[in-house]
């Protein structure tokens, strides 16, 4: 029993490690100009070692999208509705958003640049993956909204269709936080937009 465990722990361990140097080499590189012998490399690990894990270089990148996807995800939008009561609490709300982000950016910026990059090119094998990201967001912005509707702190809107541009405005202060003018920094743009889309909705 304690060897099957020890041998799980050191497969795991093995999978992180790969999954670890493929983040670093993505990074570095891209996905287009990546290879599965540039993984390997990093990790210090043998190609047969990389396919008792993974299919292809597709099938890592994508579980490097899931973990990111759960991440950003639970440490975006991870609230306790219950402490939102006041106009106030409302507002700090959106502030512990906006400096979750913007840390994001700072410390996962390359990857997240990557997945941009990669997941919504034309075409890109990794559509359902960035559709799979978009939809958990919204589906947390509109989870906020509802309860701050029930708390009667917010206007009676429609919550789909806010929580849908709510997303596209929050994507469009990232995409410009990651890409454009680089005299434009994330601590700038990202709280402005972020409070101004919390008080668009207060009553």
């Amino acid at each position: 029993m304690a060897r099957t465990r020890a041998a799980e722990i050191a497969r795991e361990a093995t999978r992180r490690e790969l999954l670890g140097a493929a983040l670093e080499v993505f990074g570095d590189k891209g996905y287009a100009s990546t290879t599965i012998s540039d993984i390997v490399g990093a990790a210090g690990v043998t190609q047969g070692t990389f396919y008792l894990y993974f299919k292809n270089k597709e099938n890592i990148f994508s579980e490097l999208l899931n973990e990111y996807r759960t991440l950003m995800i639970s440490g975006l939008l991870n609230t306790d509705f219950t402490a939102v009561k006041t106009r106030k609490d409302w507002l700090k709300m959106a502030d512990r958003v906006a400096v979750f982000l913007v840390d994001h950016i700072e410390t996962h910026g390359t990857f997240m640049r990557l997945f941009i990059a990669e997941a919504e090119t034309i075409g890109s094998k990794f559509s359902e993956e960035s559709y799979a990201f978009a939809d958990g967001v919204i589906q947390e912005i509109g989870r906020m909204l509802s309860h701050g509707i029930r708390m009667g702190l917010l206007r009676k809107v429609d919550v789909e269709t806010v929580a849908l541009s709510a997303f596209g405005a929050l994507k469009e202060a990232v995409r410009q936080s990651c890409f454009q003018d680089p005299s434009i920094e994330p601590e700038e743009i990202i709280p402005r937009v972020i409070r101004s889309l919390a008080r668009l909705v207060l009553k």
